[in-house]
């Protein structure tokens, strides 16, 4: 990260630089005591491995930032700068010659699982974090930050786009609107080498802190408070069941009393209880027969209730499941109809844009057809003075006697081969950039007309395809009053 923030002049204990290329960490041995350098790109990552063995600085993680730990797909694209797991949709933007190469399996690690050792074990120095991913910042911020090790980094510097670089990004609002929420606030800071990304410092936001911290405390006072209250009406309660014991003990007496008074009564019961125990015993085992009875005709009704609910909770079970279902069929109807419409008008901008494309195609394949016509004469006449050279050789075989004309005409035929193969080069090379250019227009007609009409581009598809090898340079940026334009 080449930006104006710096440490202050600082020696730092660890310093953590989340997608750090291919020379961006260049320097950071001389500011930090330990070095952990996180890249996922394959080619990238080797030119960190060779720095690192060289240098015995620190440690390479091979590895994307993502929410956990495991494997993802890696989108790699003619911008090494802009390769990540996610898809590329605002680059597309921001670099209209931005192609995708391929694509390859790369590790996935979550950001707080980068500190296995515990950051404890770093020294008692300062420690920083850059990240360098613009993309993956407000994952990495908030992952670090939910796990309680963002405020362990006295050095916080990240690198945002101002708009989204891919599918689901960082931009600076989003960034910015997080920032308010974690009690962080930011400096900023313009890329001279890049106007659509900022560098940013992230600084503890003291007085939100502060403001939080009192929030706390009236909270933790009014609580004491209410439990000042809820002590007070408990002690009224105890003294009132206090009392409410004493009564119960008086009545307690008063009871004993009746309960001999009830013992007496009890005899004479059960001499009275003998004398109707036989005829209770008529009665038990009638009502023993009804109870039989009465069991068998409960089990069959509880059978039947128990059949007719579970028939219910299928039933009700099917409705609900019916009405999410139709639920999600409108909203997925909804969408449909929504991106129909997308489609609909980007395949009649794109139907304009190909048959433009293709008249110049056809124009072009005129004039490399003439071309071509063109090299085949010259070759045809390559090849008479070949053979005239042939006739020259056994001349000169039969005038060897004469010395100083056979050096002549050597000397002739010798410039005449000289230009012949001047020409013929000059056409070789002429016919190889024609053809390089028409592949090139054939690949950007195929491609336009891909989006408006699958069919043609299968039919196209064979002569637009060209390597990709091509496609490692930086492609041209569009700045941002180009963007404004309509196209």
């Amino acid at each position: 990260m080449q930006s104006g923030f710096g440490f202050d002049g600082e020696r730092l204990s660890l310093l953590v630089r989340i997608g750090c290329g291919e020379s961006a960490y260049l320097g950071d041995e001389q500011i930090a005591d330990e070095l952990i350098l996180v890249e996922p790109d394959p080619e990238r990552a080797q030119f960190v491995r060779t720095w690192l063995q060289r240098t015995g600085a620190g440690i390479l993680v091979e590895a994307a930032v993502a929410d956990e730990d495991g494997e993802g797909t890696f989108r790699r694209t003619s911008f090494a700068d802009v390769n990540s797991l996610r898809v590329a949709t605002g680059a597309m933007t921001l670099f209209p010659g931005l192609r995708a190469l391929e694509t390859c399996t790369v590790k996935t690690v979550r950001p707080r699982n980068l500190f296995q050792a515990g950051l404890e074990d770093t020294g008692g120095g300062p420690r920083g974090l850059i990240v360098d991913a613009p993309s993956e910042v407000l994952l990495v911020l908030d992952d670090l930050h939910q796990a309680g090790l963002l405020g362990k980094f006295a050095h916080v510097i990240v690198r945002v786009a101002e708009e989204p670089l891919h599918e689901g990004g960082a931009d600076r609002r989003a960034l910015e609107a997080w920032l308010a929420g974690a009690e962080y606030t930011v400096s900023w800071e313009d890329s001279p080498s890049d106007p659509d990304v900022r560098y940013a410092r992230l600084l503890t936001d003291w007085q939100a802190r502060i403001a939080r911290k009192e929030r706390q405390i009236e909270s933790l006072e009014s609580a004491l408070e209410e439990a000042r209250r809820s002590y007070a009406v408990a002690s009224e309660e105890a003294q009132s069941s206090l009392k409410a014991y004493e009564a119960v003990l008086s009545e307690r007496d008063e009871l004993s009393e009746r309960c001999d008074e009830l013992q007496t009564s009890l005899s004479q019961v059960s001499a009275d209880l003998e004398a109707s125990r036989g005829a209770l015993d008529a009665v038990r085992q009638e009502r023993e027969a009804l109870e039989a009875s009465w069991l068998k005709d409960a089990e069959m009704r509880q059978a039947s209730l128990t059949q007719l609910r579970q028939e219910c909770d299928s039933l009700e079970k099917a409705r609900e499941s019916g009405e999410a279902d139709l639920a999600s069929a409108r909203e997925e109807l909804a969408k449909l109809r929504q991106e129909r419409d997308n489609l609909k008008e980007a395949r009649a901008s794109a139907l304009k844009d190909s048959e433009a494309n293709l008249q110049a195609f056809e124009a072009m394949r005129a004039e490399r057809d003439r071309l071509k016509s063109s090299l085949s004469a010259v070759t045809e006449r390559a090849e008479e003075q070949a053979q005239s050279l042939q006739r020259l050789g056994a001349e000169l075989e039969e005038l060897r006697d004469d010395n100083r004309l056979s050096l002549r005409i050597q000397r002739i035929a010798q410039a005449d081969l000289a230009d012949l193969q001047d020409r013929y080069a000059a056409l070789s090379s002429e016919k190889r950039e024609l053809e390089a250019f028409l592949d090139e227009l054939a690949e950007n007609v195929a491609q336009a007309m891909a989006a408006s009409d699958p069919e043609r581009d299968e039919q196209l598809e064979g002569p637009a395809r060209t390597s990709s090898k091509n496609a490692g340079s930086k492609p041209a940026r569009r700045t941002r009053k180009s963007r404004a334009q309509p196209s």
